[in-house]
């Protein structure tokens, strides 16, 4: 999918920023020889070792990303679901001016057609991590993005819909999870959740 490799490696270093819909939220540091990199990291809810989150670089550049165990087949020839599936999480960002965006994530998938909907809802932006509290954010933009979606196998992406480019996958053996991430000209973030 086009994400780095990088990723926290022990979150028990890093410091519980909020919990959003049961996705927990984490930021910490690691010192490179190039600098101090800077991560927001999220668990994705009901699926082990999957999760979502960004990099931030010493230089500023900003890495999304989402991670977790494939499913074995696509989610079309996944013969225990049926009709409509949805999934529901969050969403992390950094928009202009380095401003922290978060918010809700809800994708639902007619199986039929694999095709349907992801929506941004709630969202909201902080001046900083420090911060960050559900109960303390302004409204970003509008308070919502919305997506149509196309399935290929175990992948989505966006095939119309708000400004923005989307691009993620289905997490778990039974496609429990879906993350990916998001990227705008005014916001870069990752996003998770489960079904």
């Amino acid at each position: 999918m086009g994400y780095p490799s990088y990723r926290p490696a022990n979150v028990a270093t890093y410091t519980l920023q909020a919990s959003l819909r049961g996705i927990d939220s984490y930021v910490g540091q690691r010192t490179f020889d190039d600098g101090a990199w800077t991560d927001w990291y999220a668990d994705i809810t009901d699926v082990a070792d999957a999760s979502f989150g960004m990099t931030i670089a010493p230089d500023g550049r900003i890495y999304p990303w989402a991670i977790g165990p494939m499913p074995d087949r696509g989610l079309s020839a996944n013969q225990t679901l049926a009709g409509t599936v949805s999934w529901a999480g969050g969403l992390g960002g950094i928009g202009l001016d380095g401003i922290l965006v978060a918010g809700l994530a809800d994708m639902t998938i007619e199986l039929e057609t694999l095709s349907g909907q992801l929506a941004f809802t709630e969202m909201q932006y902080w001046s900083s991590l420090a911060e960050f509290s559900v109960e303390t954010g302004t409204q970003w933009g509008g308070g919502e993005l919305e997506y149509d979606i196309a399935v290929s196998g175990n992948f989505f992406r966006d095939t119309g819909g708000d400004e923005g480019a989307v691009i993620g996958a289905f997490f778990g053996p039974g496609h429990e999870g879906m993350g990916g991430r998001l990227t705008r000209d005014d916001l870069v973030g990752a996003f998770g959740g489960s079904r």
